[in-house]
């Protein structure tokens, strides 16, 4: 039958999926460092704040301890445990923080020194300047899109996506796997042609070379259910690509 030309244009239609697959990643890469550094940006300022409000605390906290030292004012030592505890609490805010943007700098940086070369695969996350990010504001047509009234357009948008664009390759590789499979129940013909050299006998006396040519016919008479458990396989999976598309 057509099986040559089947497999080789599924072969195809799978290796068109990989130019899809570069894009998506490009993306995905780009949204990961995208959030890292603005993780590693909303931990920096929270920090920032906190330290500001601690700065007050220790204030409020010396009032506190001097107005009970001096006996004045209606001061109890409970006001004074309550104080030191604001100032416990929020040191264990800034740890905390302290080590969610040690965290994203040191994942970011897995990313950025790929791209600039050896010396940054020394930087730390303490040598990281964070500066305020530029966020360009969504368009119009974007906004338009994420409407719930315009869902339908915004499915269509979507079905342009490289990730998408890549599995409707692989959706059309699974319906060219059943015409591959259906195949099967047309005889199989096959040409074939040897030659062989055969050495001279140890005495000197010469010996003939083989060429053979042969013809084959594979006729598919008793594997009938096998065949059909072959195709009910390929259409199955199939229709789990197309569900893993939607």
């Amino acid at each position: 039958g057509d099986s040559r030309a089947i497999k080789q244009n599924q072969l195809s239609t799978l290796a068109s999926r990989f130019p899809y697959q570069r894009q998506d990643r490009a993306a995905q890469v780009t949204l990961t460092a995208s959030k890292l550094y603005l993780n590693a940006y909303r931990a920096q300022q929270n920090i920032s704040l906190l330290e500001s409000d601690r700065n007050l605390l220790e204030q409020l906290s010396g009032n506190v301890n001097a107005s009970y030292a001096s006996g004045l004012g209606n001061t109890k030592q409970q006001d004074l445990v309550g104080a030191e505890l604001a100032i416990s609490k929020l040191d264990d805010q800034l740890i905390r923080l302290r080590a969610d943007k040690y965290s994203a700098l040191s994942r970011l940086l897995q990313w950025t020194a790929i791209d600039k070369g050896i010396e940054s695969a020394y930087q730390t996350p303490e040598s990281v300047i964070l500066k305020t990010p530029i966020i360009a504001e969504l368009s119009a047509q974007t906004v338009n899109l994420l409407a719930p009234s315009n869902f339908q357009l915004l499915m269509t948008q979507l079905a342009d996506h490289p990730a998408v664009m890549s599995l409707e390759q692989k959706v059309q590789a699974g319906i060219q796997a059943i015409d591959l499979a259906e195949q099967d129940y047309a005889p199989q013909w096959g040409v074939n042609a040897s030659y062989a050299y055969r050495a001279d006998y140890p005495i000197g006396t010469n010996r003939a070379d083989f060429f053979s040519v042969g013809v084959t016919l594979s006729l598919p008479l008793f594997n009938q259910t096998k065949l059909d458990s072959d195709v009910k396989s390929a259409r199955l999976l199939a229709e789990a690509n197309k569900t893993e598309k939607r």
